[in-house]
C-alpha cells in the first residue's frame, strides 16, 4: 500500500475537539504522514489562543496560517474568507499533500477547501449533508461537499443527502459522529471537583451552560436582542450557576462577547465566562450541567450523547435532526423561562460517568470507531479531484 500524506485543517476550538481522535489515529498510522495546519481563532488571543491546546496534546503543527481579521461587523466574513483562500493556497503550493481533511461548515474551512480544490488536492469532508437553515454555514457546508471527493457523514440520513447533492454513493460513508469517539472517556469530574478545578466557590443548587453565537442571517440589532432576551430570562434563576462560553468569530461575535462580559460583571458570583474551555473541560462542564442553553451545535450533537437537556433558542440550528432531549424555543423571555423551569422541575437522574463509559465500550465493541473508518478510507480510496455527478431517477 502506498504511503499517503494527509493534511488536516483546523481553525476553531470546537472543530479541533471533534477532530482530535482522528488526528491521533492518522498520526499513529505507519502508512500515513500527517500534516496539521492550524489557523483562525486558534491563533487569536481574543479567542483563547487555542493553538496551545493542540500543542498540549502532543501534536506537531506543520503550518500556522494567520488569516483571521480581528474586527467585527459586515466585512469580517468576506475579508477573512479572501485572506484564508490566498494564504492557504500559498501554503499548499509549497507543501505536497495527497488529500486534505476538512470538517464542518465554517467559512474558514470553505476558504481552505477552495484553496485545495484550485490547487488540485482532493478533499475528504466530515459532517456533510446536514442542515442549519438559520445560518450562512448551510451554504458553506454544501459548497464543501461539492468540492470534496470523499465524504464522512454523521448519520444515514445525512449520507443520503450528500448523495442527493450528486456525490457518488461509493464515496460517501456513514461513520456516525466523530465526537463520540472520545467524548465519554473525557468525563472525570464531579460537580464538586469541577468547581474546585476552577476555584469557584458557590452553594447554588443548579448548574447551567450557556453557549450562544450570532445568527448570521440576522441583523446586528436582532442578534443583540436575541442575547439580551436570553440573559434576561436567565436572570429569573438566581439558583443557577452559569458556565458561559464566548461567542465564535462570526460577524457580531464581538458584540455578543461584550454583552456576555457585561453580564458577568453584574453577576460575577454566579457566572464563569471563558473564551475557550478546551475540549475535555467543556465535556466535563456539560456533563455536570442541568442543561445547556443557547444556539450552539453542541446542544444538538454533543449534549444528547451525554443525555444533558438542551434549550435551543431561535433558528440557527434549524434543519438538523433533534434528539428528544432538545427543546427548541423562540427568543422569548416567557418561552425560555418555561423551558428552564420544566427542566429543573422534572430533572431525572442520568447514568453515572462510569455507567456511561461502560455503555460506550459496549458500543465500540459492536462497531469500528468513526476515526478507524475514516483512516481506512483515507488509505484505500482512489483519489481524484475531478468527479462525475451522480444522477438518480426521481
Amino acid at each position: 500500500m502506498v504511503q499517503r500524506i494527509i493534511t488536516i485543517f483546523t481553525s476553531t476550538r470546537a472543530e479541533f475537539g471533534i477532530l482530535k481522535p482522528l488526528i491521533r489515529a492518522i498520526d499513529n498510522d505507519p502508512l500515513l504522514t500527517m500534516k496539521l495546519v492550524v489557523g483562525g481563532t486558534h491563533l487569536s488571543t481574543q479567542h483563547g489562543y487555542t493553538k496551545n491546546e493542540i500543542i498540549a496534546e502532543g501534536f506537531a503543527i506543520d503550518a500556522e496560517i494567520d488569516f483571521i481579521v480581528e474586527q467585527d461587523g459586515e466585512t469580517l466574513l468576506p475579508d477573512t474568507l479572501a485572506k484564508s483562500i490566498a494564504l492557504s493556497s500559498h501554503y499548499l503550493q509549497t507543501s505536497p499533500s495527497d488529500i486534505a481533511v476538512i470538517l464542518g461548515d465554517r467559512f474558514e474551512a470553505l476558504g481552505f477547501g477552495l484553496a485545495c480544490y484550485t490547487n488540485g488536492i482532493p478533499i475528504a469532508h466530515i459532517h456533510g449533508g446536514e442542515l442549519t437553515i438559520g445560518a450562512l454555514d448551510d451554504a458553506f457546508r454544501h459548497s464543501l461537499t461539492k468540492l470534496s471527493s470523499l465524504h464522512f457523514a454523521a448519520s444515514e440520513r445525512y449520507r443520503e443527502r450528500i448523495i442527493q447533492l450528486g456525490e457518488q454513493p461509493s464515496s460517501v460513508f456513514n461513520t456516525g459522529p466523530l465526537c463520540a469517539d472520545n467524548m465519554v472517556n473525557s468525563i472525570s469530574h464531579t460537580k464538586e471537583s469541577l468547581l474546585a478545578h476552577y476555584d469557584i466557590k458557590t452553594n447554588l443548587k443548579h448548574v447551567g451552560f450557556l453557549s450562544i453565537h450570532p445568527e448570521t442571517t440576522l441583523s446586528s440589532d436582532e442578534n443583540r436582542a436575541l442575547v439580551q432576551t436570553t440573559l434576561s430570562a436567565l436572570d429569573y434563576f438566581k439558583d443557577v450557576f452559569l458556565f458561559v462560553s464566548a461567542a465564535n468569530n462570526d460577524p457580531d461575535g464581538g458584540m455578543i462577547n461584550e454583552l456576555l462580559n457585561a453580564y458577568k460583571r453584574v453577576n460575577h458570583e454566579r457566572v464563569f465566562l471563558q473564551s475557550s474551555f478546551g475540549q475535555v473541560m467543556f465535556y466535563n462542564c456539560l456533563w455536570n450541567a442541568n442543561f445547556i442553553i443557547g444556539n450552539s451545535s453542541s446542544a444538538i450533537i454533543e449534549a444528547p450523547i451525554l443525555q444533558v437537556p438542551s434549550i435551543n433558542i431561535g433558528k440557527r440550528q434549524d434543519g438538523r435532526f433533534f434528539a428528544e432531549t432538545v427543546c427548541t424555543v423562540a427568543p422569548s423571555i416567557k418561552e425560555i423561562k418555561n423551558a428552564i423551569s420544566d427542566i429543573l422541575q422534572n430533572a431525572t437522574s442520568r447514568p453515572s460517568g462510569m455507567m456511561l463509559k461502560e455503555k460506550a465500550r459496549m458500543m465500540m465493541n459492536e462497531k469500528v470507531s468513526a476515526a478507524e473508518m475514516i483512516v481506512s478510507a483515507l488509505k484505500t480510496y482512489r483519489l481524484e479531484v475531478s468527479k462525475t455527478f451522480y444522477d438518480f431517477e426521481v
